[in-house]
């Protein structure tokens, strides 16, 4: 097949993203991208002063986060899974098509990502994503993964308070009017499946569901 092999034993080498339709310009010099690189890290770094005492957590958080930020063919878009390495999804073809949605998992880390203003697109895009793999009887599932899910359970409700979460701090009403149905039924499943006794009190657990096989 073709592929690309770079020699790596002749000292560094620079790779710099060009523009087919643009005019022909000299490539630039590997001093070039050694200081492109050093003035981006630089402005990032400037970025983690407005977290205070706190700026090494931000600097470690967020490159945990987005060392797992991927995109899957079989998803709307972009996400934040717990793991690039754990696969739900039955016979991949590739590795394109290998990963796994657990939903409050991924919901915790929208509200992490969105504390970050520069990083809100990359949360919407995370929360949609697990919003929208609700299933049929209405709750959002423990897992899903390229149209395999749980259908048998789920975990507590918590994307109706990120949600809330996300208007106060940005007050992008679109979100709320797409996924507002979405998690509305799921607490109304809750209520309805999960709630016992006088008291009404919430327990989580499993329906035997008949033909369904847990990829867990």
């Amino acid at each position: 097949a073709p592929h690309l092999t770079l020699s790596l034993g002749r000292g560094a080498v620079a790779l710099c993203e060009g523009n087919a339709s643009a005019p022909p310009l000299a490539p630039p010099s590997l001093g070039d991208v050694r200081a492109s690189v050093a003035a981006s890290l630089a402005r990032e770094s400037r970025r983690y002063a407005a977290y205070g005492a706190l700026s090494s957590v931000k600097e470690g958080l967020q490159a945990a986060t987005f060392w797992n930020y991927v995109y899957s063919p079989a998803e709307y878009g972009p996400f934040l899974p717990v793991s690039r390495s754990w696969n739900f999804v039955k016979q991949a073809a590739n590795n394109d098509w290998a990963y796994v949605i657990f939903d409050w998992d991924n919901i915790f880390a929208t509200y992490m990502t969105s504390l970050d203003p520069a990083a809100k697109d990359v949360a919407y895009s995370n929360f949609i994503q697990v919003v929208r793999s609700r299933t049929s009887r209405g709750f959002v599932p423990n897992y899903s993964a390229g149209g395999s899910k749980s259908v048998d359970r789920t975990e507590p409700p918590i994307g109706a308070k990120v949600l809330l979460e996300l208007h106060r701090k940005y007050s992008d009403t679109w979100l709320v009017r797409l996924l507002f149905d979405d998690l509305k039924r799921w607490s109304d499943w809750f209520l309805a499946s999960r709630a016992f006794g006088p008291a009404r009190l919430i327990s989580l657990g499993s329906d035997r569901i008949d033909g369904f096989k847990d990829a867990a």
